[in-house]
């Protein structure tokens, strides 16, 4: 009988969180804390040092579902965050007029598959998970955008042409001297699509490593 009440205290109990739509047309999910619904801005997943992974966008996946998935605590509404305690909660968003909420979700109660791929002028986080209904969770996030520089360079480049195009008798000399100077930013914007063209997702990979 005592063997059998240490192997009982020993099962952890589960709590099963439910994040559904708000409505059929609308994005965001919500979830319900003692009969209340509350509407979601962002979700957070994190552990004892703080916030590790952020998705954004409210949802997962193409939005078309809702959410289900287990935790050995029961989530609570809470007024300040603390990280220590590692239980799921949410809190009132910042700066946000639509009395909206954010979720944090700790990260040791998810299987979370992290992976990276570069599209176009960005590196793209996609983090991927299996809710407790098998259903296949995942959200991105842009974790660093290849062309600052490159866009610096072409509302540079577009200032001066304006000069050129606009402005009335203009001596030669401000006109070569503008010249030089598209010449420049022209061969600026060369050496960043360059750039941009080999940077790769392992360059990003080994920049965070170092950091």
């Amino acid at each position: 009988m005592k063997n059998a009440n240490v192997e009982k205290s020993n099962i952890k109990k589960e709590y099963e969180i439910n994040l559904f739509k708000t409505s059929t047309f609308y994005n965001p999910l919500s979830v319900i804390i003692d009969g209340i619904s509350f509407q979601l801005n962002k979700i957070h997943f994190y552990d004892k040092n703080g916030i590790v992974y952020t998705n954004s966008n409210s949802w997962f996946g193409d939005s078309s579902f809702n959410v289900y998935f287990k935790t050995t605590k029961e989530i609570k509404r809470k007024i300040k965050i603390e990280y220590q305690k590692q239980i799921p909660f949410i809190i009132k968003s910042k700066n946000d007029f639509d009395k909206r909420y954010d979720l944090y979700l700790p990260l040791s109660d998810f299987d979370l598959k992290v992976s990276y791929k570069k599209y176009s002028s960005m590196i793209i986080q996609q983090i991927q998970f299996y809710d407790s209904h098998n259903q296949l969770c995942d959200f991105k996030n842009c974790v660093k955008r290849l062309d600052n520089k490159l866009l610096d360079i072409r509302d540079k480049y577009e200032v001066h042409l304006k000069n050129i195009n606009c402005l009335k008798n203009i001596t030669e000399m401000y006109f070569l001297d503008e010249l030089e100077t598209l010449k420049g930013l022209a061969e600026k914007y060369y050496k960043e699509q360059q750039y941009i063209t080999k940077y790769t997702v392992e360059d990003y990979l080994k920049e965070i490593k170092r950091n």
